[in-house]
Parts: structure tokens; C-alpha cells; sequence
């Protein structure tokens, strides 16, 4: 019912907004614009002209408008496409505009002079289409339908936005023609966070948020039926809640005429190179990541149903990736106890190399219908299937039958859209979105019921940490509906667009884990046990997400400004649980849990877009505005009860000639017995008060959500018809980040240490920082404690700085013919400052704190290990590096076209993990640690990074003409130079012993990949 009332209230402070508004504009998200000035040959503006715009993708052919009495127009919601531009007044001759090409989130700025005489003598003008946006703040890049089939890619969204200056993958390698599967791939820009991306279908979201908002999106869209993707990356109005990478997949709506194409591509293990080197492999690495095969097959096609009334337009893709995992080799036989690879007399594995195989299907559709001249739907529907094969991100550390294989039963989106010109100044928008996702894991085939995970802490070298079955199987239910509606008034030079949007999600997540138990080995020697309190499962709503948006624009002359309002509204509740009992846990039930969070925030938007010289050829840009950090379950998880109780916990397993606990103790009995100590925690699997707790000035209330403030300042200019260069500069800042406080704990709980820094080198021959010197600043808790941990505003403690600064260079030319260019230089760093907490130590700091190259930075947050609280790790400012990208299409003699991408990338944040012991050299704590020796960082933030990573892909196509049919053939080579750098963060052995910084994963290497085209 409380959801019920917000919805209401929330259309109808929309609605009011509506009645209240005196003006209107700001363009649809998935749309663009025309606008400009009409004056006569005296330079005197003319009002009452009206202004027509036609193109073939616009259902109803035309779209008009009257211009207002300061000469200017503006002509809203246009879809991406190809306009003629028609201005007609009486006495005076018309005027005619063609070949004007228009994007998403683009305002083309089309001017007319018109002269006196008859209205049926028409004047037709030629010119280039405007490239440089006057009136519009928002940093944006477009990938249209033509570089989409002619650059070498894998056509996933993914990696057409990483050719953009700035703009940063997280979560995986560097892309090598498609050989990273298409899966938990996310976006950052200018030091945003990978969750505040956001993918969106037609101006709609399509993710389906995880814990902290949108990192998790889970489909996987048919690239064929885009007309365009476009990316923006700053600058947003009032209508998106966050900023950051806002991927907008524009669907194509079908036409008057049918009109299809296929694509395909195909390459396997026999069309690729070798780049293992012999340094490589005498630092042990014996295999590299390779390309197994790697296929696309995308039928798409549509047409009118009812001319100028309904179209359709749709298709089938079919797609996957299956890699060879690198150093990473078959288990003998999952039914024995111990990983195998049946070694030769050298030690090398003899088995196959584990395989990692992703695919994915999709059967989607969109439906346009004009029901009347002035409402048109749009209705889509998109069926997907997705196996993610093994491990989902796998790795030598890991033996793939450990790894539970992960399958998305089938999920679908399905979305409906309508807007009505009710006038040619009002526009009125609606539409909704469902994305259903369930992503399972199952056993590997083969793995039997009653397997054991087997986790070894001190693995050889060569060998796999984990093996046997997993902690991961189980299944990560939610729906998620995004609703979104808005009212435009638009005069010429003022407009005004009012709104709201709004998503509610439910969530259900199961952990399964085989004998609700997990062994720790050391060298295959028992060690310890964990016990689970399985089942485990999780319930968690978003009862809303709820914004309100006011844009206004206005144009002075030639001063634009852009200014808007959202009010932001967040709910999230933990529902009641009824879990049944389980082999060490008793049934259990839970109450439900309200406003964690409930969260209310205003956020303004202003912006500023300058016409310099009156020409539509230079434009200075200024923004600056409040953006909230996307979240969803963070909060409801951490107090969620199950939480509490679910928690594992583990005791001492000692010597056994089976490797089985359950013959070698009593596990539900908590004391030691047999070979088995005692339960670590003695309130395992009962409903406890939870061990932290949120201050509730966190979680509710009005500005006291994590927020960021993204400023702008840019110059574009257009040098030559078709061709403009841009300069930028950001700026993004944090606030109301989170700390927590252990109230069980206050410095004195603690004794000080040092440690001596290793002075033998690793197998790569890089020395450690300081080394043979000594290290201080750790510090072990004299006792073990229960915690007692209050989250509350990091301000409490003399609060957190984090901050990003960056420059952008970029140029952009579409010459006609082709000829394609495009490129630029981002140099930015992400720097942070925690050393206010430095001196108490019961006090941590919770942020998801990232490098502009997304590698994680601050107090030991990248190596997972304790790091001292001195200035190096607690001030934290890394070098400015530039990150160079471009790309390159051109005819070439023979009727050939080439086309290039390159990049050229930072290499990842180094870090050092040293496992401390009791005797370790050097130590001063003089006694022994008070539970498990820490892992300790040795390398500071932001000091030692990869070498860079250079990327160079190419592809040759020609085109052969069959009636009105085009066939286009092609051939590409990914990795041209066959480089083979260590491959981004996750790449090499962060562990420092003899093999610290040896390569895990380098480049994929070169590859030979065929495809074709056929467009009819």
C-alpha cells in the first residue's frame, strides 16, 4: 500500500508539473532534434514560418512546426535517421534542407534564410549536416549502423564504447576481437563507478540491478537490429539518476519497404597464433589464454505490415566464445580426492586445457504502429538464452570442475513505449519495461553429489589453489519493471520537460553447497573445515526507485542554458523468510525488514552551451550537477537476518586417511570431537543481534545518500565540413561515503608491528619497494573480539576525499566515401585521501574506490590485505596517464575497404600480498598473532604499475553488387603484432614469493577471423 500512495503521489506532483509548466524541452532519451533560426535576406528573424521535417524513418512521414516570435523553432523527438528540412511562409520562396543527419541525444542546428517571392519557387540548399550540438550540454559518442559493420569488433556494445577516449571496461581482460566472452562486462568514465552504468533499450533501462544498482544488466542484445548505440558520458539532465556511461541501444523500427541483412563470423584455434614467449614460460607459465572458437550467426529483417500505419522488425542471433583457459588443465577424474593433471617426467600437465564456453541466443522483435495520427506505440520483445560454461571468470587458480556451470534460464525483456505530438508545442511520453533474469549454477557434469570443495593454501606451483565441487552453486532470481513517462512544451528558443521514472525489483538468492561443507588443505594436508548453514536464501525488494524530473532550456541569442531539477526517492525492504531446517541449522523464520534504505535526495543540474561565433561551428560547454551513486541491495543484504545467521563458520580438522570430516567427527556437535576442534563461532545457525549495524542518519532521510558532483568544461569546433575536434576537462567529487566503527574495539586493543620487506627478488626480477628495509604501521587486535560495528558517515571521522581529474582530447571526421575517423587521448587519475581516520584504528572506511583505469585503489582494497595507515597508502595520488584510442576506415585501391582500431592503455595497479607467519623476518610483534597471520600489502597505491598494453585489430572488406542485394565479405586479424603484455589487474600473481608478477593471463594472442555481410 506504501508503494501504492508513493506511485500516486509521484504522478501526481508529475502531473502538476505538467500544468504548471510556461514552456518546454528537454529531448527524449532516445531520440533527437532540429532547430535553429529563420530570417529574411535583411537578417530581420521571421516568425510564423513553418518548418517541416521528413525521413523515411519517421512512421508518419513528417513532423512540423511554427517558428515563435524571435524566429526560432525546434523540432522534437525525431528518430535517428536522414531529414529533409522544408521552411514555407507566404510571399516568401521556399526553402529546402536535405541530407541532414541526425542522432540520439543530438540538437542539429539548421538555420534558413528565406527572400521574398512566390511560395511555389522552391530553394533547395546543399551544405554538409551540422556536426558541432549549440544548445545541448551532454557529452556523448554514437556508434552508427555504418562503423558498427565495417570496424573490427565482436559487435558488442561493450567493446564499441571502450573505443571511446575515457571510457573504461571493468571486470575484465582487454578485449581481443571478441575473445573475452560477452558477460559481466561494465563501464566507467572519468571515475564513475561500474555499478552507476547504465544500459538501456529504446531510452529504457534494461538492467536488473545487484546489489549496488546497475552492474549487473545479464542481457545480451542482437546487434543487428540497432540503428545506432550511443554512449554518453557526461553532462546529464535531470531525467538519468546517475552519471556515468549511459549506453542507449536505438532498435530499428522496420520501414515501407522490407529491408534485412546477416552477418556472420566464424574462427577457430587453427587460424591463431602463438604469443607465449620463453620468459613467459620460465616464470611458469605454461599456457596461453586461447581462442577455441569464436562464431556469430544474426538473420534480421523486417517491413511494413500496414503501410505508413505498421511495421515490424526483428530477428535471431546466435553467438558464443569458447576459450582455453591459460595454465589451467583438465582434472584426471572429479570423483578422486585430489586434483590431477597427470603430469610427464618434466611436471608439465598432460591433460587437455580446461575450457571455457560461453554462448548466448536471442529472438527479438519490435513492433511500430501509427493506432493514430498522433499515437504511436512501439512495442519489443527480446527471448534470451545464456550458457556461461564454467567459473564465469576462470582462472589457473581454480579447477574448472570446482566451478559451478552457469546458465540463464530463459530471460526475456519486454517493453512498450508510446508519445503522442499532441500539438506541434505539447509531447506527451510513456512507456514501461520488464527484464526477467534467473541465473543458476549447476555442477559440472560429471561431479558428483557428495563431492568436497578443497581449498589448498599452500598449492605447487603450476597446481590449481581449489578444486572438486563449489560454494557457488544455487540461483539469483529478480524482475525488474522501469516505468518512465514525461510531458515536453516546446517553443523555439524555450523548452520545458517535466517527468518521473520509476523501478520496483524483487530479488531471490539461494547458495548451495555440496555437503554443507568446504575443506582447507596446506600442501594436501588437512588444515581446517567450514561449515555452512544451508539452505541458504535470501529475499530482498526494491519496493521503488522513484524519480522527478523538471528540464528547462532556453536560448539567448547564442547562449543556451540548460537547467533542471530531480528529486530522487530509493526503498528497499528485506521481505520475511521462512527457511527450512538443514543438516546443521534448524528451521528458521525471520521477520521483514522496512527502509533499508529509505533514501530522498535533490539533485540540480545546470549547464550552459555557447555559440561562439554565431556560426553553429564552435561551441563552449560548461556543466555541473549532482548525481546520485546507484544502489539497490547493498544495505538491505548487510542487515538482511539471514546474514546474521548464514554466516560459515570453522574449526580445526586434523590428520584423517579418507579426507572425509563427516567419518572423522561428529560436525553438528560445536565442541571438538574426534579429529575436529571446536566451531569457530559458537552461534552459528541461530538468529543473533547482527554484528553491524547501519546509524540510521545512513539510511534514511533527505541528502544523506552516497552522491557525486560531475562537473564539465569543454570546447568543440568544427575545422572543415564533416570534421571537429573537442577539448574537455572533468571533474568528479564524492560525498557521504561510509565508515565503520568497531565499538568493540579502541586503540588500545591493539599491539603495533613492523615487518622486514624482502630483499630476494621474484622469477621477474622486479625488487620490492624498500627493500631489506623495514616496514611499520600494522597492528593485531591483542585478543580476539566480537565485533561490534556501527556504519555512520565517514564526516564523523574527519571524513574521505575522493576525487577525479581528467582531460580529454578527441577528433571525429566522416568524410563521405567510407572514410571514417576518429580518436583521441584521455589523461585523468582518480586520487583519495583517508588518513583522517588514521589514528583510530576501530575505524575503517567502506568505498568502492577505483583508478581511472578501473583497477581498485586505497588502503589495501586492490590486494585484498592489510595495508599500514601511513600517508603512502592512506593519500593516495597516482600519475596522470594518457590512454590513447583510435579508428580508422578507407577505401583502398581495387574496391577494397580497410579499416583499423588501436589502443594504447595503462598497465594495472601492482600490488603486493606478503602472508605473514610467526616467524616471519623481521617481525616486531613480539608474540604470536592473536588468531590467522594477516596477509600484508608491500606496495602502495597508485606507485608500481603493468606495462601499457598496445592493441592494434584490422579488417579488409569489399563489396559485390547481386541486383539490389549487397554481399560483403571480410577478414580480419585481431592482436595484429601478436603483443603479449600481462592482461589487466586479475593477470598476474599478486602473492609476493618467487613468482610474484609472473603472467597468469597476456593478450590473446593474433587471430585470423572471417565473416560476411549480406544486406538486402
Amino acid at each position: 500500500m506504501q508503494f501504492q500512495r508513493v506511485v500516486t503521489l509521484g504522478l501526481a506532483a508529475t502531473m502538476s508539473l505538467v500544468l504548471g509548466a510556461t514552456g518546454a524541452f528537454a529531448q527524449a532519451s532516445s531520440s533527437g532534434s532540429i532547430a535553429g533560426v529563420v530570417r529574411d535576406t535583411t537578417g530581420a528573424v521571421l516568425p510564423g514560418v513553418t518548418v517541416e521535417a521528413a525521413s523515411p524513418v519517421l512512421i508518419e512521414k513528417t513532423r512540423s512546426v511554427v517558428t515563435d516570435g524571435s524566429g526560432a523553432y525546434k523540432i522534437v523527438d525525431l528518430r535517428p535517421g536522414t531529414y529533409a528540412v522544408t521552411f514555407t511562409l507566404t510571399g516568401f520562396s521556399t526553402v529546402k534542407r536535405e541530407g541532414i543527419e541526425l542522432t540520439t541525444s543530438f540538437t542539429a542546428n539548421v538555420n534558413a534564410d528565406m527572400k521574398v517571392g512566390s511560395v511555389e519557387e522552391t530553394i533547395t540548399v546543399s551544405g554538409a549536416s551540422p556536426i558541432v550540438d549549440t544548445q545541448n550540454v551532454v557529452q556523448k559518442q554514437t556508434a552508427s549502423r555504418e562503423v558498427m559493420d565495417v570496424l573490427p569488433t565482436d559487435r558488442n556494445f561493450v567493446s564499441f564504447a571502450a573505443m571511446k577516449p575515457g571510457v573504461f571496461v571493468t571486470g575484465v581482460s582487454q578485449n581481443v576481437g571478441g575473445s573475452v566472452p560477452e558477460t559481466g562486462m561494465n563501464l566507467v568514465v572519468h571515475g564513475s563507478r561500474a555499478a552507476d552504468s547504465l544500459i538501456m533499450v529504446d531510452g529504457m533501462s534494461i538492467i536488473n540491478g545487484s546489489g549496488s544498482g546497475g552492474l549487473q544488466y545479464g542481457n545480451y542484445l542482437n546487434n543487428s537490429l540497432a540503428q545506432e548505440i550511443t554512449f554518453q558520458t557526461a553532462g546529464n539532465s535531470a531525467e538519468f539518476e546517475r552519471a556515468s556511461v549511459v549506453s542507449n541501444f536505438i532498435p530499428k523500427e522496420g520501414s515501407n519497404s522490407f529491408r534485412g541483412s546477416f552477418q556472420t563470423r566464424f574462427t577457430n584455434q587453427s587460424l591463431e597464433a602463438n604469443n607465449l614467449d620463453a620468459t613467459q614460460i620460465s616464470q611458469g607459465l605454461k599456457s596461453a589464454n586461447l581462442v577455441n572458437k569464436i562464431w556469430d550467426l544474426n538473420p534480421v529483417g523486417g517491413g511494413p505490415i500496414i503501410k505508413d500505419r505498421m511495421w515490424i522488425y526483428g530477428g535471431y542471433r546466435h553467438w558464443g566464445t569458447y576459450n582455453n583457459v591459460a595454465g589451467s588443465f583438465k582434472d584426471a577424474s572429479f570423483t578422486e580426492t585430489f586434483y590431477s593433471c597427470n603430469q610427464d617426467a618434466a611436471g608439465n600437465c598432460t591433460t587437455e586445457q580446461n575450457l571455457f564456453p560461453v554462448w548466448h541466443q536471442s529472438a527479438a522483435a519490435r513492433l511500430t504502429t501509427q493506432v493514430a495520427p498522433k499515437h504511436k506505440v512501439n512495442l519489443y520483445y527480446d527471448w534470451q538464452f545464456t550458457n556461461f560454461g564454467n567459473c564465469f571468470v576462470p582462472s589457473l587458480l581454480t579447477a574448472i570442475s570446482a566451478c559451478p556451470e552457469y546458465k540463464n534460464i530463459p530471460q526475456y525483456i519486454v517493453q512498450g513505449s508510446w508519445s503522442s505530438p499532441v500539438s506541434n508545442k505539447l509531447l506527451l511520453e510513456a512507456g514501461g519495461t520488464l527484464t526477467a533474469q534467473d541465473f543458476h549454477g549447476f555442477r559440472q557434469p560429471g561431479v558428483p553429489e557428495t563431492q568436497f570443495q578443497f581449498n589448498d593454501q599452500l598449492a605447487a606451483a603450476g597446481q590449481p589453489s581449489q578444486w572438486g565441487s563449489s560454494n557457488a552453486y544455487g540461483a539469483n532470481r529478480s524482475n525488474q519493471s522501469n516505468y518512465r513517462a514525461s510531458a515536453s512544451y516546446v517553443t523555439g528558443s524555450h523548452s520545458t520537460k517535466v517527468g518521473m521514472t520509476l523501478m520496483h525489483q524483487w530479488r531471490y538468492t539461494t547458495q548451495e553447497v555440496n555437503n554443507s561443507v568446504t575443506l582447507t588443505v596446506r600442501g594436501k594436508s588437512p588444515f581446517s573445515l567450514t561449515e555452512y548453514a544451508t539452505p541458504i536464501q535470501y529475499h530482498e525488494t526494491v519496493n521503488y526507485n522513484m524519480g522527478l524530473f523538471a528540464q528547462d532550456q532556453w536560448t539567448l541569442k547564442r547562449l543556451t542554458a540548460n537547467y533542471g531539477l530531480r528529486m530522487d526517492f530509493l526503498k528497499a525492504s528485506v521481505d520475511p523468510q521462512d527457511i527450512a531446517a538443514g543438516p546443521f541449522t534448524p528451521a528458521r523464520h525471520y521477520d521483514g525488514v522496512s527502509n533499508v534504505p529509505n533514501w530522498k535526495d535533490i539533485s540540480p543540474r545546470l549547464g550552459a552551451a555557447y555559440d561562439l561565433f554565431g556560426n553553429g561551428k564552435t561551441a563552449l560547454k560548461a556543466s555541473f550537477g549532482r548525481y546520485v551513486v546507484a544502489d539497490a541491495y547493498t544495505v538491505a543484504r548487510a542487515v538482511n537476518p539471514e546474514t546474521t545467521a548464514a554466516p560459515p563458520t570453522t574449526r580445526s580438522w586434523l590428520a584423517t586417511t579418507n579426507y572425509n570430516p563427516f567419518q572423522d567427527c561428529n560436525l553438528r556437535n560445536p565442541l571438538a570431537n574426534g579429529s575436529c576442534g571446536p566451531i569457530s563461532n559458537p552461534a552459528f545457525g541461530t538468529s543473533v543481534a547482527p554484528t553491524t549495524v547501519y546509524d540510521p542518519s545512513v539510511v534514511q532521510g533527505w541528502g544523506v545518500r552516497p552522491y557525486n558532483w560531475e562537473t564539465q568544461f569543454s570546447i568543440q569546433q568544427q575545422v572543415a565540413p564533416r570534421v571537429s575536434v573537442y577539448a574537455g576537462y572533468s571533474r568528479r567529487s564524492y560525498g557521504n561515503l561510509f565508515a565503520t566503527k568497531n565499538n568493540a574495539v579502541t586503540n588500545a586493543s591493539y599491539t603495533p608491528y613492523c615487518i622486514g620487506v624482502p630483499t630476494a627478488p621474484s622469477i621477474t626480477g622486479v625488487p620490492l619497494p624498500n627493500a631489506g628495509g623495514q616496514q611499520c604501521g600494522y597492528f593485531d587486535l591483542i585478543r580476539p573480539t566480537t565485533p561490534a560495528l556501527v556504519v555512520q558517515s565517514a564526516e564523523n571521522f574527519g571524513g574521505l576525499e575522493d576525487v577525479y581529474d581528467g582531460y580529454d582530447f578527441d577528433a571525429n571526421a566522416r568524410m563521405g566515401k567510407g572514410i571514417i575517423l576518429s580518436g583521441g587521448v584521455s589523461i585523468g587519475r582518480e586520487r583519495t585521501n583517508s588518513c583522517a581516520f588514521a589514528s583510530d584504528l576501530s575505524v575503517v572506511f567502506q568505498s568502492r574506490l577505483e583508478s581511472v583505469a578501473g583497477v581498485a585503489a586505497g588502503t589495501g582494497s586492490g590486494a585484498g590485505a592489510l595495508a599500514p595507515p601511513t600517508s603512502a597508502y592512506c593519500d593516495v595520488h597516482p600519475p596522470f596517464q594518457p590512454n590513447v584510442k583510435g579508428q580508422i576506415s578507407y577505401p583502398i585501391p581495387g574496391g577494397v575497404n580497410g579499416s583499423l582500431t588501436f589502443q594504447s592503455v595503462a598497465g594495472a595497479q601492482i600490488n603486493a600480498q606478503y602472508p605473514l607467519t610467526n616467524t616471519t623476518p623481521g617481525l616486531t610483534l613480539g608474540r604470536t598473532f592473536s588468531s590467522v597471520a594477516p596477509t600484508v600489502d608491500l606496495v602502495a597505491p597508485g606507485t608500481m604499475y603493468l606495462d601499457r598494453i598496445y592493441q592494434t585489430d584490422i579488417r579488409f572488406s569489399k563489396n559485390f553488387k547481386v541486383g539490389a542485394t549487397t554481399i560483403r565479405p571480410n577478414a580480419s586479424v585481431y592482436n595484429l603484432f601478436n603483443a603479449n603484455p600481462t592482461n589487466t589487474n586479475a593477470a598476474y600473481t599478486a602473492r609476493y614469493g618467487a613468482a610474484w608478477l609472473a603472467p597468469t593471463v597476456i593478450l590473446t594472442p593474433r587471430f585470423l577471423d572471417f565473416g560476411v555481410q549480406i544486406d538486402f
